[in-house]
C-alpha cells in the first residue's frame, strides 16, 4: 500500500511573477512570456513533515501489509493541484478582479472563466467548475452583446 498526502500552500508565500524582458521566450505570436519562480517555504515543508508523521502514524495503527513508506518530499508545483486564484470573483472592483459573471471590473469586453477566480483550491479536479462557470460567462457575455452593452 502507498499513501499519499495532499495539502494547500500560502500562496503569497512560494510563487512571484516577473515582467517578461527581451530576454525571455516569447509565444507562438511573439508576445514575451511571463517567467515565474517557485519555491515552497517553511510552511509547506512543516506541513510535508506533519502528514508523512501522522500517515505512518495511521498505517502502522491499521497494521498494513507490504507497506511502501510515503515520500517526505514535495512534489513539483503542478502535478498535484491546479493553480488557481490570482482573478478573485466579487461584487466590489476594490476587493475583487471579476464580478459574478467572471466579467473583468475594469474591461466590460473581458471574461476570465478559467480558475483564477476561485479563491482557493482543494486537490479535486476543477474542470467542471470552470465548464460550468464558462458557459454562465458567455451566456453573460451574449446577453449584454444584445443589450448593446459590449
Amino acid at each position: 500500500m502507498l499513501g499519499t498526502g495532499f495539502s494547500r500552500g500560502l500562496r503569497s508565500a512560494f510563487t512571484r511573477q516577473n515582467a517578461p524582458d527581451s530576454g525571455h521566450k516569447t509565444d507562438a505570436w511573439g508576445i514575451p512570456a511571463l517567467h515565474i519562480n517557485a519555491t515552497y517555504g517553511e510552511n509547506e515543508h512543516a506541513m510535508a513533515r506533519a502528514m508523512h508523521t501522522q500517515l505512518n502514524e495511521i498505517l502502522d495503527a491499521v497494521k498494513v501489509e507490504e507497506l511502501q513508506a510515503p515520500s517526505q518530499e514535495l512534489s513539483l508545483f503542478g502535478k498535484n493541484i491546479h493553480e488557481c486564484g490570482t482573478a478573485r470573483m466579487g461584487d466590489d472592483p476594490k476587493k475583487s478582479v471579476v464580478n459574478r459573471f467572471n466579467q473583468v471590473h475594469d474591461a466590460k469586453n473581458v471574461f476570465v472563466t478559467d480558475g483564477a477566480c476561485f479563491v482557493t483550491q482543494g486537490c479535486y479536479e476543477p474542470t467542471l467548475t470552470i465548464m460550468a462557470i464558462s458557459v454562465r460567462a458567455a451566456e453573460q457575455l451574449a446577453a449584454e452583446y444584445k443589450r448593446g452593452n459590449l
